[in-house]
C-alpha cells in the first residue's frame, strides 16, 4: 500500500505485558499494530529460541 504507514510492535506491547510473549503480541494487535517483531530464531533442529540480551552477540 503506497503511502500507508505500517505499525510494527517490537517485542509486542511490552510496556503493558511481558515482552516477547503471546500476551504482548495479542495486546499489540488489539491496540492496532499491523505486525509483531520478536527476537527469536529457528534452531537447526526446528525449535524456536528467544534471542536477545547481552549473550546475543553482535
Amino acid at each position: 500500500m503506497p503511502g500507508c504507514v505500517e505499525i510494527i510492535a517490537h517485542r509486542g506491547a511490552r510496556s503493558l505485558a511481558p515482552e516477547n510473549t503471546l500476551a504482548a503480541a495479542r495486546l499489540a494487535h488489539k491496540l492496532g499494530t499491523h505486525r509483531w517483531e520478536t527476537d527469536a530464531v529457528l534452531t537447526r533442529d526446528g525449535h524456536l529460541k528467544k534471542q536477545s540480551g547481552p549473550d546475543r552477540g553482535p
